[in-house]
Order: structure tokens, then C-alpha cells, then sequence
């Protein structure tokens, strides 16, 4: 859970606090259900909180994912030729 804390000032003498909790959750595209599950759980687990739901596509993550372990992948075999030629 992310917290962002923002403070205002109102006047010389009154300052005024607004925090927000921030839930990413990973979910499938269309799975309503499961959104709705996660924002039932959490605000009943945190009534009083300020809470912002931030719903993440499955496929999209995973895609990051891949891109990621392929440019990692990448880098290693560009570092393993380079140590070659230095040799």
C-alpha cells in the first residue's frame, strides 16, 4: 500500500492534513468480480483510510515482464562478448 500525505495551508495559523492509500492489485482485463472483491476487502479492513484503487491489466504486466527478461538477456550476451574481446 502506497501512502501520499499532502499538506495544505489554509491561513498563518491552520494547516490541513490529506492523506490517500494507494492499492495496486494486478487483476484480468474484464474480471469485475475480482476488482470488486479487493475494494469490499480493503475497505472494510481499513474503513476510516482514504483508499485509491489503481487496477493493473494482467496481460500488460506480463508483457512488461517478457520485454524485461528479454532486454536483461540481451545485455548479458552483449557483456559476455565484450568480456571475450577484452581477453
Amino acid at each position: 500500500m502506497k501512502e501520499k500525505t499532502v499538506n495544505l495551508k489554509i491561513d498563518k495559523l491552520d494547516i490541513v492534513s490529506y492523506q490517500e492509500s494507494v492499492i495496486k492489485e494486478i487483476v484480468k482485463k474484464d474480471d469485475e468480480y475480482t476488482k470488486q472483491v479487493i475494494k469490499d476487502y480493503f475497505i472494510k479492513k481499513y474503513p476510516k483510510e482514504n483508499i485509491k484503487f489503481d487496477f493493473l491489466d494482467e496481460e500488460i504486466v506480463d508483457e512488461i515482464i517478457k520485454l524485461g527478461i528479454a532486454e536483461y538477456k540481451k545485455r548479458v550476451r552483449r557483456t559476455k562478448r565484450w568480456m571475450k574481446r577484452k581477453q
